[in-house]
Parts: structure tokens; sequence; C-alpha cells
């Protein structure tokens, strides 16, 4: 039999039970993630090209790294949740959530310092 040189970008699996409807719920979840993370990035450019100043740039920076983050964390998960599947294994991913938080969170202090910064050099001048 020839080999083929071709890539494959998907492959059949037997539909029993729940499969079909679970592979497709997973890759729902990783398209959600990732125009979550697309929308972030996106706002992270437009918040610094459009911004007249340092702190602007370092607040649109950190919208484009937690984008980043997201990105890098929705291609993961969505195979690590693929993988499970076919061994008909799930595992509740729980810690993430704890990081995530955290790190918006510091985005979110960083945008407020950033905007207070910015009010406080406005009204001194």
């Amino acid at each position: 039999m020839p080999v083929k040189n071709t890539l494959e970008l998907s492959r059949r699996v037997e539909n029993t039970g729940s499969t079909a409807r679970d592979h497709l719920a997973n890759e729902r979840t990783f398209l959600a993630w990732l125009r979550t993370a697309i929308a972030i990035l996106a706002f992270g450019l437009a918040f610094a090209r459009f911004s007249a100043d340092l702190e602007g740039l370092i607040a649109g920076a950190a919208f484009v790294v937690l984008g980043g983050c997201l990105l890098v964390y929705a291609g993961y998960r969505y195979f690590e949740v693929e993988h499970a599947l076919e061994r008909g294994d799930f595992k509740i991913n729980t810690g993430i959530w704890v990081i995530l938080t955290i790190f918006g969170m510091l985005t979110l202090v960083c945008v407020a310092v950033v905007i207070t910064i910015g009010v406080h050099r406005e009204s001194d001048q």
C-alpha cells in the first residue's frame, strides 16, 4: 500500500453515545476563548495606538499580553480536553481560574493606575 503524503485535518471516530456532541462542544468552547482573546488583543492594540503617552502604551501592552496568554491557554485547554474525551475521562480544571482572575485583576489595576496618572498629569499642567 502506498504511503500518503497528505496532511489530514480531520479524522473519523466512532460516534457512540455523546462522542460527536462532546467534541463539538469542546470546539465551540475553544472558538469562544479564541474570539475573546482576539477581542482583548484588538482592544490592547487600539488602546496603545490611540494613546498619546507611555502610560497608554503600557496599558495597551498589558491587554495584548493578557490576550496572548488567553490564546495560548485556549489551545492548551482544547487539546487537553480532546485527549481526555478520547481516553474516556475528564478532569475538571479549577486552578487556572485563580491564575486568570489574578492576571485579569492586575491588568485592570495597571489600567486604573495609568488613567489616574494621566488625569493627575493633565490637572498639573
